[in-house]
């Protein structure tokens, strides 16, 4: 904020006005047109296209979009690397878990069914989602390491931990 003192009718009194800074109208910018994508779409909005509404370039508009998450005012919406993000919402809307986790969610909780005692590949696993094998191998890994499952001492298939 910016303040700027004025002389009041009485001798000295002052009153204080106050601003906002350049970059907080910015910031107040960038949310009113992600909000406004948003709402119109449903869907991430990304930096570019915000930027293309209140005209600034895509590192500009992703530095102030940054600040609007340090103020909660939006969220970056994750993808299965941590470094990348689908786009940005609005603070109010829930953010569900990064598709990573929800897939060693999924491949435990399948693990868990299929197991009888004896390790399941994540080949087989990948057959009973009727999944291509490289994400369930991806989300076994993840899975592994949210120790929801284990892999065995040959290394040769999965174990549900809390089997």
């Amino acid at each position: 904020m910016l303040a700027i003192r004025v002389p009041s009718g009485t001798e000295g009194d002052s009153n204080v006005i106050e601003f906002a800074s350049l970059e907080e109208t910015r910031v107040n910018d960038v949310v009113e047109a992600l909000d406004a994508i948003y709402a119109e779409t449903g869907k991430p909005v990304s930096a570019r296209a915000i930027g293309e509404v209140v005209g600034m370039q895509p590192p500009q508009t992703l530095r102030y979009l940054h600040h609007a998450k340090d103020a909660g005012l939006a969220k970056p919406m994750p993808t299965h690397n941590p470094n990348w993000t689908k786009g940005w919402v609005p603070a109010s809307v829930d953010i569900p878990d990064s598709p990573i986790i929800e897939g060693a969610r999924l491949v435990a909780k399948t693990l868990a069914e299929l197991f009888e005692g004896k390790p399941i590949s994540g080949s087989a696993i990948a057959r009973a989602l009727d999944h291509d094998v490289r994400p369930v191998r991806s989300w076994l890994a993840k899975a592994e390491t949210m120790g929801l499952v284990s892999q065995t001492e040959t290394r040769r298939g999965w174990i549900p931990v809390s089997s």
